[in-house]
Protein backbone atom coordinates (compact mmCIF):
# COMPACT_ATOMS: atom_id res chain seq x y z
CA UNK A 1 0.00 0.00 0.00
CA UNK A 2 1.75 3.40 -0.98
CA UNK A 3 0.17 7.44 -1.37
CA UNK A 4 -0.52 9.12 -4.39
CA UNK A 5 1.30 12.49 -4.46
CA UNK A 6 -2.16 13.91 -2.74
CA UNK A 7 -1.18 11.86 -0.08
CA UNK A 8 -4.17 9.68 -0.42
CA UNK A 9 -3.59 5.44 0.35
CA UNK A 10 -3.52 3.36 -2.62
CA UNK A 11 -3.77 -0.11 -1.90
CA UNK A 12 -1.44 -2.97 -3.73
CA UNK A 13 -4.37 -3.58 -6.17
CA UNK A 14 -4.32 0.16 -7.16
CA UNK A 15 -7.13 1.61 -5.41
CA UNK A 16 -8.11 3.33 -2.39
CA UNK A 17 -9.58 1.71 0.07
CA UNK A 18 -13.07 2.47 0.33
CA UNK A 19 -13.49 1.91 3.75
CA UNK A 20 -10.63 4.82 4.07
CA UNK A 21 -13.26 6.95 1.46
CA UNK A 22 -16.31 6.59 3.67
CA UNK A 23 -14.02 7.72 6.65
CA UNK A 24 -12.19 10.35 5.54
CA UNK A 25 -15.81 12.32 3.86
CA UNK A 26 -17.07 13.00 7.37
CA UNK A 27 -19.94 10.28 6.89
CA UNK A 28 -21.76 9.19 10.38
CA UNK A 29 -22.04 5.86 10.10
CA UNK A 30 -22.85 3.16 13.35
CA UNK A 31 -20.36 0.85 13.44
CA UNK A 32 -19.98 -1.77 16.16
CA UNK A 33 -16.37 -3.11 15.48
CA UNK A 34 -15.40 -6.71 16.42
CA UNK A 35 -12.65 -6.71 18.64
CA UNK A 36 -9.19 -8.14 16.41
CA UNK A 37 -6.05 -8.81 18.17
CA UNK A 38 -2.41 -7.13 16.02
CA UNK A 39 0.71 -9.65 16.34
CA UNK A 40 3.09 -7.19 15.42
CA UNK A 41 6.70 -9.07 14.82
CA UNK A 42 8.06 -5.40 14.67
CA UNK A 43 11.65 -4.99 15.88
CA UNK A 44 12.57 -0.84 15.63
CA UNK A 45 11.56 1.47 18.17
CA UNK A 46 10.26 3.84 15.84
CA UNK A 47 8.30 1.89 13.70
CA UNK A 48 6.59 0.48 17.16
CA UNK A 49 5.92 3.97 18.13
CA UNK A 50 4.45 4.40 14.84
CA UNK A 51 1.90 1.41 14.80
CA UNK A 52 0.85 2.35 18.47
CA UNK A 53 -0.72 5.22 17.31
CA UNK A 54 -1.91 3.76 14.03
CA UNK A 55 -4.10 1.33 15.42
CA UNK A 56 -7.42 1.77 16.17
CA UNK A 57 -9.03 1.88 20.13
CA UNK A 58 -11.04 -1.64 19.29
CA UNK A 59 -8.08 -3.24 18.14
CA UNK A 60 -5.96 -4.91 20.61
CA UNK A 61 -1.27 -4.55 19.32
CA UNK A 62 0.88 -6.48 20.82
CA UNK A 63 4.45 -6.84 19.82
CA UNK A 64 6.46 -9.81 19.99
CA UNK A 65 10.36 -10.48 18.76
CA UNK A 66 10.57 -14.24 17.69
CA UNK A 67 9.08 -16.50 15.65
CA UNK A 68 7.99 -18.99 18.31
CA UNK A 69 6.44 -16.09 20.28
CA UNK A 70 4.08 -15.12 17.20
CA UNK A 71 3.66 -18.73 16.60
CA UNK A 72 2.63 -19.11 20.03
CA UNK A 73 0.30 -16.25 20.05
CA UNK A 74 -1.17 -17.06 16.61
CA UNK A 75 -2.66 -20.56 16.67
CA UNK A 76 -3.52 -20.15 20.98
CA UNK A 77 -5.39 -16.79 19.61
CA UNK A 78 -9.66 -17.22 20.61
CA UNK A 79 -10.54 -13.73 18.30
CA UNK A 80 -9.58 -12.71 14.85
CA UNK A 81 -6.00 -12.45 13.86
CA UNK A 82 -4.21 -9.79 11.85
CA UNK A 83 -0.47 -10.30 11.81
CA UNK A 84 2.35 -7.69 10.83
CA UNK A 85 5.96 -9.04 10.05
CA UNK A 86 9.42 -8.17 9.15
CA UNK A 87 11.35 -10.04 6.89
CA UNK A 88 13.28 -11.84 9.74
CA UNK A 89 12.91 -11.79 13.52
CA UNK A 90 15.64 -10.35 16.41
CA UNK A 91 17.89 -13.74 15.66
CA UNK A 92 17.82 -13.28 12.12
CA UNK A 93 15.14 -15.98 10.63
CA UNK A 94 13.35 -15.42 8.05
CA UNK A 95 9.43 -15.28 8.48
CA UNK A 96 8.12 -16.13 5.21
CA UNK A 97 7.80 -19.96 6.30
CA UNK A 98 5.78 -19.31 9.10
CA UNK A 99 3.61 -16.99 7.29
CA UNK A 100 3.08 -19.51 5.12
CA UNK A 101 1.83 -22.26 7.88
CA UNK A 102 -0.22 -19.68 9.51
CA UNK A 103 -2.01 -19.22 6.21
CA UNK A 104 -2.53 -22.90 5.56
CA UNK A 105 -3.43 -23.37 9.49
CA UNK A 106 -6.06 -20.29 9.73
CA UNK A 107 -6.71 -18.77 6.44
CA UNK A 108 -8.90 -16.15 8.10
CA UNK A 109 -5.69 -14.47 8.74
CA UNK A 110 -4.99 -11.04 7.46
CA UNK A 111 -1.38 -10.59 6.95
CA UNK A 112 1.10 -7.22 6.51
CA UNK A 113 4.87 -7.68 5.67
CA UNK A 114 6.83 -4.68 7.08
CA UNK A 115 9.90 -3.80 5.32
CA UNK A 116 12.64 -1.37 6.19
CA UNK A 117 14.26 0.91 3.95
CA UNK A 118 18.02 -1.20 4.20
CA UNK A 119 15.73 -4.85 4.03
CA UNK A 120 17.37 -6.88 1.68
CA UNK A 121 15.53 -7.33 -1.75
CA UNK A 122 15.77 -11.40 -1.29
CA UNK A 123 14.13 -10.50 1.95
CA UNK A 124 11.29 -8.31 0.30
CA UNK A 125 10.50 -11.08 -2.46
CA UNK A 126 10.50 -13.85 0.56
CA UNK A 127 7.73 -11.54 2.15
CA UNK A 128 5.96 -11.09 -1.32
CA UNK A 129 5.93 -14.45 -2.41
CA UNK A 130 4.77 -16.02 1.11
CA UNK A 131 0.77 -14.68 0.27
CA UNK A 132 0.98 -11.51 2.61
CA UNK A 133 -2.13 -9.23 1.91
CA UNK A 134 -0.57 -5.78 1.80
CA UNK A 135 3.21 -5.03 2.22
CA UNK A 136 3.69 -1.55 4.07
CA UNK A 137 7.48 0.34 3.31
CA UNK A 138 9.10 2.43 6.26
CA UNK A 139 9.11 6.23 5.58
CA UNK A 140 6.90 5.86 3.34
CA UNK A 141 3.35 3.99 4.28
CA UNK A 142 3.85 3.33 7.58
CA UNK A 143 2.41 5.93 10.00
CA UNK A 144 -1.47 7.21 10.29
CA UNK A 145 -3.92 7.40 7.91
CA UNK A 146 -1.62 5.45 5.27
CA UNK A 147 -1.35 2.86 7.99
CA UNK A 148 -4.80 2.42 8.84
CA UNK A 149 -6.06 1.95 5.04
CA UNK A 150 -2.86 -0.93 5.44
CA UNK A 151 -5.18 -2.72 7.48
CA UNK A 152 -7.91 -2.09 5.73
CA UNK A 153 -7.08 -3.59 2.80
CA UNK A 154 -5.35 -6.62 4.24
CA UNK A 155 -8.98 -7.19 5.69
CA UNK A 156 -10.75 -6.72 2.15
CA UNK A 157 -8.03 -8.82 0.97
CA UNK A 158 -8.33 -11.79 3.54
CA UNK A 159 -12.40 -11.65 2.88
CA UNK A 160 -11.52 -12.21 -0.53
CA UNK A 161 -9.08 -15.27 0.16
CA UNK A 162 -11.92 -16.60 2.26
CA UNK A 163 -14.39 -16.79 -0.29
CA UNK A 164 -12.28 -18.00 -3.00
CA UNK A 165 -11.27 -20.85 -0.74
CA UNK A 166 -15.67 -21.26 0.29
CA UNK A 167 -16.85 -21.40 -3.10
CA UNK A 168 -13.90 -23.27 -5.02
CA UNK A 169 -15.83 -26.28 -5.28
CA UNK A 170 -18.79 -24.55 -6.69
CA UNK A 171 -16.75 -22.75 -9.81
CA UNK A 172 -15.21 -24.46 -12.76
CA UNK A 173 -11.76 -23.29 -13.86
CA UNK A 174 -13.20 -21.70 -17.16
CA UNK A 175 -15.00 -19.18 -14.96
CA UNK A 176 -12.30 -18.15 -12.03
CA UNK A 177 -10.38 -15.80 -13.64
CA UNK A 178 -13.87 -13.49 -14.25
CA UNK A 179 -14.50 -14.81 -10.15
CA UNK A 180 -11.65 -13.41 -8.98
CA UNK A 181 -11.61 -10.33 -10.61
CA UNK A 182 -14.82 -9.88 -9.05
CA UNK A 183 -13.18 -10.20 -5.51
CA UNK A 184 -10.27 -8.45 -5.76
CA UNK A 185 -12.23 -5.50 -7.39
CA UNK A 186 -15.84 -5.27 -6.55
CA UNK A 187 -16.26 -1.75 -6.91
CA UNK A 188 -15.27 -2.14 -10.80
CA UNK A 189 -18.04 -2.02 -13.43
CA UNK A 190 -19.42 -5.72 -13.21
CA UNK A 191 -21.84 -5.28 -16.36
CA UNK A 192 -21.49 -7.99 -19.09
CA UNK A 193 -19.59 -5.47 -21.12
CA UNK A 194 -17.33 -4.64 -17.91
CA UNK A 195 -16.48 -7.81 -17.82
CA UNK A 196 -15.63 -8.72 -20.61
CA UNK A 197 -13.20 -5.54 -21.18
CA UNK A 198 -11.23 -6.57 -18.01
CA UNK A 199 -10.93 -9.71 -18.73
CA UNK A 200 -10.36 -9.06 -22.22
CA UNK A 201 -12.74 -11.46 -23.92
CA UNK A 202 -15.99 -10.95 -25.89
CA UNK A 203 -19.13 -10.55 -23.66
CA UNK A 204 -21.08 -13.27 -25.80
CA UNK A 205 -18.18 -15.61 -24.57
CA UNK A 206 -18.39 -15.10 -20.83
CA UNK A 207 -22.35 -15.22 -21.80
CA UNK A 208 -21.75 -18.69 -23.19
CA UNK A 209 -19.41 -19.62 -20.63
CA UNK A 210 -22.06 -19.29 -18.00
CA UNK A 211 -24.46 -20.93 -20.50
CA UNK A 212 -22.62 -23.95 -21.16
CA UNK A 213 -21.58 -24.41 -17.39
CA UNK A 214 -25.15 -23.89 -16.10
CA UNK A 215 -23.95 -21.23 -13.97
CA UNK A 216 -25.62 -18.21 -13.08
CA UNK A 217 -25.28 -15.29 -15.53
CA UNK A 218 -21.78 -13.32 -15.38
CA UNK A 219 -23.38 -10.24 -14.11
CA UNK A 220 -25.46 -12.21 -11.54
CA UNK A 221 -22.26 -14.30 -10.65
CA UNK A 222 -20.39 -10.67 -10.45
CA UNK A 223 -23.46 -10.03 -7.28
CA UNK A 224 -23.37 -12.99 -5.63
CA UNK A 225 -19.44 -12.34 -5.11
CA UNK A 226 -20.04 -9.27 -4.06
CA UNK A 227 -22.44 -10.41 -1.55
CA UNK A 228 -20.26 -12.98 -0.63
CA UNK A 229 -17.46 -10.51 -0.11
CA UNK A 230 -19.72 -8.52 1.91
CA UNK A 231 -20.68 -11.08 4.44
CA UNK A 232 -17.23 -12.25 5.22
CA UNK A 233 -16.44 -8.95 6.01
CA UNK A 234 -19.86 -8.27 8.18
CA UNK A 235 -18.65 -11.75 9.79
CA UNK A 236 -15.30 -10.78 10.55
CA UNK A 237 -14.97 -7.28 11.45
CA UNK A 238 -18.48 -6.99 12.80
CA UNK A 239 -18.82 -3.39 10.72
CA UNK A 240 -22.29 -1.96 10.34
CA UNK A 241 -24.10 -2.42 7.43
CA UNK A 242 -23.83 0.77 5.75
CA UNK A 243 -20.17 1.11 6.00
CA UNK A 244 -19.92 -2.12 4.53
CA UNK A 245 -22.68 -1.05 1.23
CA UNK A 246 -20.58 2.23 0.83
CA UNK A 247 -17.05 0.36 0.76
CA UNK A 248 -18.27 -2.17 -1.52
CA UNK A 249 -19.93 0.32 -3.63
CA UNK A 250 -23.27 -0.42 -3.32
CA UNK A 251 -25.75 3.11 -4.56
CA UNK A 252 -26.79 2.96 -1.04
CA UNK A 253 -27.48 0.75 2.17
CA UNK A 254 -31.03 0.07 0.65
CA UNK A 255 -30.00 -1.02 -2.35
CA UNK A 256 -27.40 -3.37 -0.58
CA UNK A 257 -30.31 -4.85 1.40
CA UNK A 258 -32.79 -4.98 -1.54
CA UNK A 259 -30.01 -7.03 -3.28
CA UNK A 260 -29.21 -9.22 -0.03
CA UNK A 261 -32.91 -10.01 0.00
CA UNK A 262 -33.31 -11.04 -3.74
CA UNK A 263 -30.31 -12.78 -4.39
CA UNK A 264 -30.29 -15.13 -0.71
CA UNK A 265 -33.66 -14.28 1.21
CA UNK A 266 -31.34 -12.62 4.34
CA UNK A 267 -31.02 -9.80 5.95
CA UNK A 268 -27.04 -8.95 5.37
CA UNK A 269 -27.26 -7.73 9.33
CA UNK A 270 -27.56 -11.54 10.04
CA UNK A 271 -24.30 -12.19 8.61
CA UNK A 272 -22.30 -10.60 11.27
CA UNK A 273 -22.93 -13.33 13.44
CA UNK A 274 -20.28 -16.56 13.48
CA UNK A 275 -21.06 -18.53 10.56
CA UNK A 276 -22.40 -15.17 8.25
CA UNK A 277 -20.38 -16.29 5.27
CA UNK A 278 -21.32 -19.87 5.48
CA UNK A 279 -25.02 -19.00 4.78
CA UNK A 280 -24.38 -17.33 2.33
CA UNK A 281 -22.13 -19.69 0.23
CA UNK A 282 -24.94 -22.36 1.45
CA UNK A 283 -27.84 -19.62 -0.57
CA UNK A 284 -25.56 -19.22 -3.84
CA UNK A 285 -25.05 -23.23 -3.92
CA UNK A 286 -28.58 -23.49 -4.00
CA UNK A 287 -29.05 -21.03 -6.92
CA UNK A 288 -26.43 -22.56 -8.67
CA UNK A 289 -28.44 -25.88 -8.23
CA UNK A 290 -31.00 -24.09 -9.29
CA UNK A 291 -29.34 -23.06 -12.75
CA UNK A 292 -28.30 -26.73 -13.63
CA UNK A 293 -32.08 -28.00 -13.16
CA UNK A 294 -33.26 -25.71 -15.93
Amino acid sequence: MYLRQDHTPVTLGGRQSRYEEVTASGIALATKIRTRLILALVLGRVARARFEQAIGRTDRLEFVGTLAALREQVFNATVLVTVVAEARDEHGAPTAPLLREILAVRPATAIIGYCHARSASADILDLACAGIDELVQEGIDDEGIALRAAFTGSVEACAARSVRESIEHLIPLAVRPLVDFCLQYPQEDHSVEGLGRALGVDRKTLLNHSHRLALPPPSALAMWCRLLLAAAILESTGQSVERVALALDFASPSAFRNACRRYANERPSTWRAPGGLARVVRCFEEHCNRCRMR
